[in-house]
């Protein structure tokens, strides 16, 4: 490029850069879509258990309710009931809890609940 002169030089940067973009943009290069956020809750419940929620749907986080002391759960339209050793969903025994557990996690996600107790699941719905 030695006898070019600089707005040649520019032209052909700009020329080639272009290509470059186009060539990525035909190969299907661009950015994935942005993940929605993670809305969570969280509080002690009875025989001082830690109960997290969690959900991706703004409409289900407006919705959920969680109270400290309280081993009622509504979330996703479903009661759940964390009792000592066993969780209940409106009103049917749906898992085990394995005793000595100190941290439930209760997650939804498009309209699915997975129930985790110390991090191992133990029931979806």
């Amino acid at each position: 490029m030695a006898g070019l002169k600089t707005s040649d030089a520019f032209h052909f940067a700009g020329y080639l850069l272009g290509t470059l973009l186009g060539v990525a943009g035909l190969a299907g290069c661009r950015q994935p879509p942005m993940p929605q956020p993670i809305h969570r809750a969280s509080a002690v419940i009875s025989d001082e258990r830690i109960v997290t929620l969690s959900t991706e749907s703004e409409e289900v986080r407006n919705s959920w309710q969680i109270r400290p002391l309280d081993p009622t759960i509504r979330i996703a339209g479903k009661q759940i009931v964390i009792e000592p050793g066993q969780v209940v969903v409106d009103g049917q025994d749906v898992a085990d809890l394995p005793s000595g557990t100190k941290k439930i996690e209760v997650a939804e996600r498009n309209g699915r609940v997975n129930i985790l107790a110390d991090g191992t699941k133990i029931c979806d719905f």
